[in-house]
């Protein structure tokens, strides 16, 4: 064992967590496990007046963790005063994440949409179109067409897609609606 091993061990034996370490507990962090001491603290252990004189130290430790794991969380994360208004300000900043990445999707599909050819009073401009190799497929499809049937024949909607061919970005999306 080195002097700087020696001073690792004395070191971690003065720790500030409060958790009290054995002289062969420190020395086997010291060294990074190259000492055979913490097996000889086992047998030490194990027998009886070893275990009378050693009990009373490791009776302590398990109030001694729960101290210092209890002070490292509160470093991190302070206990709330009112731990009732944890649940709901969660939740509250769970959704504002989800309305805000709602908010960007739609911010950056917008101008997808736009491009199907808008619909409105003045009716449609310039439609997107399926090219007809790959609508093809859709139309053949029996649900497709009974969308369709319903949207040409529903009188509140089929002025707004009049202008516009079956093959059209919107046509083909409000038919399968």
């Amino acid at each position: 064992m080195t002097d700087a091993d020696w001073q690792r061990a004395l070191d971690l034996q003065g720790n500030t967590t409060g958790v009290r370490l054995t002289g062969s507990e420190a020395i086997a962090q010291a060294t990074d496990g190259e000492s055979a001491l913490p097996n000889l603290l086992r047998v030490v252990e194990g027998s009886v007046d070893g275990r009378a004189r050693t009990a009373p130290f490791f009776s302590q430790r398990p109030g001694q963790v729960d101290t210092a794991v209890g002070n490292v969380l509160d470093q991190i994360a302070p206990q709330s005063a009112q731990p009732s208004t944890l649940g709901p300000r969660a939740a509250e900043a769970a959704g504002n994440v989800i309305d805000n990445t709602r908010q960007d999707i739609n911010a950056q599909t917008r101008p997808l949409y736009d491009a199907t050819g808008p619909v409105g009073p003045a009716g449609p401009t310039a439609p997107q179109v399926v090219p007809q190799a790959q609508f093809a497929p859709i139309a053949a499809d029996p649900r497709f067409a009974a969308g369709l049937a319903r949207l040409r024949g529903n009188a509140e909607l089929a002025p707004d897609y009049a202008g516009m061919p079956d093959n059209s970005i919107a046509v083909v999306d409000a038919a399968r609606s």
